[in-house]
């Protein structure tokens, strides 16, 4: 099974060798376009807490570009290591710490 990132590098990849992109530079194309748009597409999704919160989206904006930012760590993080434990690990810290953070703020 393959995730996301990969397969979107691997069209990536063909694409950008479509476009007469020498292999090496379709490969690294590829690799750093797909890290960006899978980093755009975690943040983006983070808007359907609105959703579910029933709130005005404008409210998490910031939250958005949090995480963004968050997920292109992420993705740096699954392309350097290869593997998907890593960043599903910091997902995993990064949520107990603001819910620790909430929960210390809430009392």
């Amino acid at each position: 099974r393959r995730n996301l990132q990969d397969r979107l590098q691997d069209q990536l990849e063909d694409f950008y060798l479509n476009q007469n992109f020498s292999v090496p530079n379709a490969n690294t194309a590829a690799r750093v376009t797909s890290i960006f748009f899978t980093s755009v597409i975690f943040g983006l999704l983070h808007f359907t807490n609105a959703i579910a919160f029933r709130c005005n989206p404008i409210l998490f904006l910031p939250q958005v570009v949090h995480a963004t930012i968050l997920g292109l760590l992420f993705s740096l993080a699954k392309e350097f290591s290869g593997e998907l434990h890593i960043p599903i690990g910091m997902h995993i810290g990064n949520n107990t710490i603001g819910w620790a953070h909430y929960i210390k703020e809430s009392l």
